[in-house]
């Protein structure tokens, strides 16, 4: 395992910190003292261990640096769920528009002599439904910059619960994406099938991957809370079948990350 984050991965980095943290990014509810008044700001770190791109058999270790602010409920921020606006809320549901970083594929492990396809900035929508401790959720996100087309779009149940100053969050997710979105994960053009032995590929859209992941955040108290998060995940139909996952990787992944974090609060 190689412990890395160069200055040019660090929007990647960050990204891969809120994968720890979907329950301090989404739940003011879920802590001591959450209210929706005035700006919650949270910052952390830790670090992340996962595949050193989607299809992988090999990891690596990754610095996990994590910022999540929220304004009342109206305006969000962090990496995993990007800047948003609620335009939509109500006791339970909430929805609106969005714009976050959507990630690429690295030219690294047993990618190494492929091109990297560069991640970029994606708009999008999201909405939420909870009721008793469930979680329903689902976005879809269009890449504006970067080497990645297409859309694509995820939805989740999760099963939030708390006990004292224990924190719980497990549930299922899917992610589809359209052809060309898949071909630009997926994908291999002539000459980076070239590089790697392999046959061409194109990969077309549909069902790409299930994970169920599981967290467990401690609250300290009001200020600091540690949470750790497990996942596991299959790549699925055209995803599954590329020279990079089938031939070279592995269409079984996991993931395993801990960050501690303090929020500030105001008013």
């Amino acid at each position: 395992m190689r412990f890395s984050c160069s200055v040019s991965g660090v929007v990647r980095c960050i990204v891969l910190a809120a994968l720890l943290v979907p329950g301090l990014s989404k739940a003011g509810e879920g802590r001591p003292g959450g209210e929706a008044s005035g700006l919650n700001l949270t910052l952390g770190g830790g670090a992340i261990v996962l595949p050193r791109y989607s299809g992988a058999d090999s990891y690596r270790v990754r610095p996990a640096p994590f910022i999540d602010a929220r304004y009342r409920d109206s305006l969000f921020f962090n990496p995993f769920s990007g800047l948003g606006w609620n335009a939509i809320r109500t006791e339970h549901f909430r929805a609106g528009p969005v714009l976050l970083y959507a990630g690429g594929r690295r030219g690294s492990g047993a990618l190494s002599d492929t091109r990297s396809v560069r991640g970029g900035v994606a708009a999008g929508g999201f909405m939420e439904y909870r009721l008793n401790g469930l979680r329903l959720d689902a976005d879809v996100r269009f890449p504006m910059t970067g080497d990645v087309n297409g859309y694509r779009a995820t939805a989740g149940v999760r099963h939030d619960h708390r006990i004292g100053p224990w924190l719980t969050s497990i549930g299922p997710t899917l992610v589809y994406r359209s052809a060309s979105s898949a071909n630009s994960i997926y994908g291999l053009d002539e000459r980076d099938a070239a590089a790697l032995g392999v046959g061409p590929y194109r990969a077309g859209s549909g069902l790409t991957e299930v994970r169920l992941q599981g967290r467990l955040t401690y609250l300290f108290n009001r200020q600091w809370s540690l949470t750790t998060v497990a996942g596991v995940g299959r790549l699925l139909n055209d995803a599954k079948d590329s020279p990079i996952v089938d031939d070279l990787g592995s269409a079984n992944e996991g993931y395993l990350g801990v960050v501690l974090a303090y929020t500030f609060r105001s008013r």
